[in-house]
């Protein structure tokens, strides 16, 4: 017996609707966290500085800003650079949809410069 469209159509707007929901409330917050913070640290390495923030977030530690000023060259170099991780992060994520997404997203981070060297 199959389906009809409007039950499979139900079916996927239903599905999409939940990857909608858990995007918006469970990997964006935590990935504009992290975007803002590398915004204020504008490190050499973002990759390694976002690794080291979710370590932090995971551990429960205190998250340190950066009074330092930087340059809006550097910022948007930043900027870029943490963007184009956080797609990379954020597809896995959504992918794979894992129960501690902070653990996870360190241990993503980590390959991704494993692979870098």
């Amino acid at each position: 017996m199959h389906s009809s469209p409007t039950r499979i159509s139900q079916r996927l707007q239903s599905e999409v609707n939940a990857a909608e929901k858990f995007h918006s409330s469970q990997v964006m917050p935590i990935m504009s966290e992290a975007i803002q913070h590398m915004l204020h640290l504008c490190p050499t390495e973002v990759d390694v500085a976002m690794a080291d923030f979710f370590e932090a977030k995971l551990a429960g530690k205190e998250i340190e800003q950066s009074a330092k000023v930087h340059s809006n060259e550097k910022k948007k170099a930043t900027a870029e650079r943490a963007s184009d991780l956080v797609k990379i992060i954020s597809i896995n994520v959504f992918k794979e949809r894992p129960d501690d997404i902070l653990a996870h997203v360190v241990k993503q981070l980590k390959a991704m410069m494993l692979c870098k060297k």
